[in-house]
């Protein structure tokens, strides 16, 4: 069995500051990928491994740590820009000798989320609000999910626009912001692998890739 572990950043790391909760959370965070990656890959002949960074710069320290060693370690990470400079930010983190194991989410994860709303709707779907589709929703009509600038922002807009939640005896917006941890996971393992690869370039390669890995452990057993 081959084990390929993918480096992703956005949880957060063990530490007596952080409580319990945030722990679990960051914990769901890393099996949300995983269940998401499950989708298109059997386990019975690979085991992909999910973990945690932080920041980017951790994230992709952690990274080079182990791809020095291993190269069945992979780099997923934000661009937190338009596709055009990922040349550009492989140059500023010191990546472009690893440019083959090094994948975007373009602009960011929350634009993933975005590509597919009926997602969100079925996540959600007791706390919904109004009756407008999230599809027809302005911010997303006839604009691809790689242009959309800050999607961390416009996926809180669409929550907040689209569902309530009761807490405390008030009927509250739902917030992304400050819950991206609880909120994420949830919607990351829900997603259509085939659907981001079919919209995503670096999802296709980072596909392509894990599959390269997969058939070269097999033939050099």
């Amino acid at each position: 069995m081959v084990e390929i572990q993918v480096f992703i950043e956005g949880a957060v790391l063990d530490h007596e500051n952080h409580s319990a909760l945030t722990m679990d959370n960051s914990q769901r965070f890393r099996e949300g990928f995983r269940k998401l990656f499950s989708k298109a890959f059997a386990e019975e002949d690979l085991k992909i491994i999910v973990q945690n960074g932080s920041g980017i710069k951790q994230t992709v320290n952690f990274f080079k740590q182990h791809a020095t060693a291993v190269p069945s370690v992979l780099l997923l990470i934000d661009l937190e820009a338009p596709k055009t400079q990922r040349n550009a930010v492989l140059a500023q983190y010191d990546l472009s000798d690893w440019q083959h194991s090094v994948f975007f989410m373009i602009q960011a994860m929350e634009a993933w989320i975005l590509s597919q709303p009926d997602k969100i709707e079925q996540c959600f779907s007791k706390l919904r609000h109004g009756e407008e589709r999230i599809e027809n929703d302005n911010s997303l009509r006839g604009v691809h999910p790689e242009s959309i600038l800050h999607p961390e922002s416009v996926l809180n807009t669409i929550l907040s626009r689209y569902f309530r939640i009761v807490k405390n005896g008030t009927v509250k917006k739902l917030k992304y912001h400050g819950g991206k941890l609880k909120i994420a996971p949830d919607l990351i393992e829900r997603l259509d692998f085939n659907g981001l690869r079919a919209t995503f370039e670096d999802v296709d390669r980072l596909y392509l890739k894990i599959t390269a890995l997969r058939i070269n452990d097999a033939e050099e057993a």
